[in-house]
């Protein structure tokens, strides 16, 4: 194969890649940095209306007893957030 020819394939696929990420932003999505040095899956739960501190503990122990069933993963869980005021 020539180099010009390897050129222009390498160019032509780095062309489509920048292409493709700048029709990606255009549609307003955003690449998520970061660097996670744990691996594994996150899995992140939110309420769709107030909850108190005991139905958050109830599915906590919920979502860890089911994680827990097979022994093969250790779900801590963490409760973030703040509670409702007397107002909701």
């Amino acid at each position: 194969m020539k180099k010009s020819a390897l050129w222009a394939s390498l160019l032509g696929f780095v062309g489509l890649v920048v292409g493709l990420l700048g029709f990606n932003l255009s549609l307003g999505n955003t690449p998520v940095l970061g660097l996670d040095l744990k691996g594994g899956l996150s899995v992140i739960y939110a309420t769709t209306e107030p909850a108190d501190t005991e139905q958050l503990t109830d599915i906590r122990g919920q979502v860890g007893h089911r994680t827990n069933t097979t022994r093969t993963a250790s779900g801590p869980g963490d409760r973030q957030g703040r509670e409702p005021g007397p107002s909701g």
